[in-house]
């Protein structure tokens, strides 16, 4: 119930929401991985389960286009991309000589049937326009400007947030992991490159990146080699660690301590645990965060679960945080307190405001604002 965009802009910050479709991608080599994940190549009989086939597919198109067309204008070359995967060298690249006859038919099927050609030139337009310039769009490097503040005509840098979610943009009839995964990737090089030239002339980003299911991002365990997540996840670990310094901080947040990569976990300085980590090797990782003082891990296993309250205005929130967020962290004990659950009273205990509010003094409060 907090209306958060509102309490940012009483602050004089504006809120501003990107979506895919509102983002415009500017290199070939996203272009080659998209021409591959996002299903194009499956309407010429190349699947992804054929990875190398329709990698080779992708490099073909993608080689016969760059220096002949623009990526602005990609929608008018979908015949060139047919033709190139239907020229009988490139074919016997894709695929041996016996497979390499059946691919052209099936091109040259495309172009004849109807049906078939439209089902292919759906996918290839929504590809294509993820290039196109317009005014509603923006390079991900124009988006960074934005939020460091140095977009012409900024006041005060704003709160971005980028929706690449699934949910957030499968209206839009394209969606792929592999292209979540790299438009976050690129767009956090670009942030920490700008975050690094900044430094040379003594200006901190002060920038807080906040990801949200993070153990989609960095997760624990072995990757494919070279794949879009091992990059995202290297990318990741290389950025805490060294990105400090340019005034980029980073806030991860997920429902388990053991989906998240450990590289990760040891180099956050302040972890907060709600409830729910009290079992198995969930309980283990709890108990080496806080130096496994029992008074501390008796103290969070009596949390109680939100959702077990018979009613919502009687809901508690129960937290643990461990590192300088604690008045404790000398002796590296963590610190507990309960979250606000009624708006007003959180907004008047931070002296906050709405456009609709007005703050009120503060009344001393029974644990420490949230």
């Amino acid at each position: 119930g907090l209306p958060l965009d509102e309490v940012l802009k009483s602050q004089g910050r504006d809120v501003r929401v990107f979506r895919i479709h509102q983002l415009q991608l500017d290199d070939w080599d996203t272009f080659q991985e998209l021409v591959f994940s996002l299903g194009f190549l499956e309407e010429l009989g190349i699947p992804k389960t054929s990875q190398r086939n329709a990698e080779k597919a992708a490099e073909i198109i993608r080689d016969a286009l760059d220096g002949n067309v623009t990526l602005h204008s990609l929608a008018s070359a979908f015949e060139q991309a047919l033709d190139a995967v239907a020229e009988q060298s490139n074919a016997e690249y894709i695929y041996s000589k016996q497979r390499a006859s059946d691919l052209i038919k099936r091109v040259d099927r495309v172009k004849r049937d109807d049906a078939l050609k439209d089902k292919a030139q759906k996918k290839w337009f929504a590809l294509s326009n993820l290039f196109v310039a317009g005014e509603d769009r923006k390079r991900l490097d124009e988006v960074v400007n934005e939020l460091l503040g140095d977009a012409p005509g900024e006041a005060s840098c704003p709160v971005i947030a980028v929706d690449i979610s699934q949910q957030g943009n499968q209206q839009r009839g394209f969606w792929s992991e592999n292209l979540q995964k790299r438009i976050l990737g690129k767009l956090l090089n670009v942030l920490v490159r700008r975050a690094s030239n900044a430094l040379t002339t003594g200006k901190s980003a002060n920038v807080l990146v906040v990801l949200d299911e993070a153990h989609r991002h960095v997760p624990s365990g072995r990757l494919e080699q070279n794949s879009e997540s091992e990059r995202l996840r290297s990318l990741l670990r290389n950025a805490i660690r060294e990105t400090r310094k340019y005034g980029l901080g980073w806030m991860f947040i997920s429902q388990t301590l053991g989906g998240l990569d450990n590289e990760i976990l040891q180099q956050l300085r302040i972890l907060t645990f709600g409830f729910g980590l009290a079992m198995g090797s969930e309980r283990d990782r709890l108990r080496d965060f806080v130096g496994g003082d029992k008074r501390a891990l008796e103290l969070y296993e009596s949390f109680r679960d939100p959702q077990s309250f018979p009613r919502k205005d009687l809901q508690e929130f129960p937290f643990m945080a461990v590192g300088p967020i604690s008045p404790l962290a000398f002796s590296g004990r963590p610190v507990f307190f309960t979250m606000f659950t009624d708006m007003e009273e959180f907004i008047s205990e931070n002296r906050l405001k709405t456009e609709d509010s007005k703050p009120r003094p503060p009344a001393l409060p029974s644990s420490p604002p949230a």
